[in-house]
């Protein structure tokens, strides 16, 4: 994470003026940080699942995130569990609603 707060959420709902929806324990590491994934693959699968448990209870179409390796982590599992989520990365998310050339 960046450690940059509601920033991020602020800079999306000013910035592209979409309503940014807390998603419950957001804070809460996606399973996929440090070693975890590697040295206690069912502590991440636990973790992650939790995490997608908010995302469906959230209602969301799209996750951002600012972590590279949550967007793989999370992606995947969204993916694997067949879950209709967009998982992206905030600079993806902005990025395509930049104006065009």
């Amino acid at each position: 994470m960046l450690g940059a707060g509601d920033r991020l959420e602020r800079l999306i709902e000013n910035l592209c003026g979409i309503t940014v929806e807390p998603l419950a324990e957001a804070e809460v590491c996606c399973g996929f940080g440090g070693s975890t994934s590697l040295t206690a693959p069912e502590v991440s699968r636990g973790i992650l699942a939790r995490k997608l448990d908010n995302v469906t209870a959230s209602g969301a179409l799209v996750l951002v995130t600012d972590s590279p390796g949550c967007v793989l982590h999370l992606r995947g599992g969204a993916d694997a569990s067949g879950l209709r989520v967009r998982v992206v990365h905030a600079a993806e998310f902005l990025a395509a609603r930049l104006p065009g050339p």
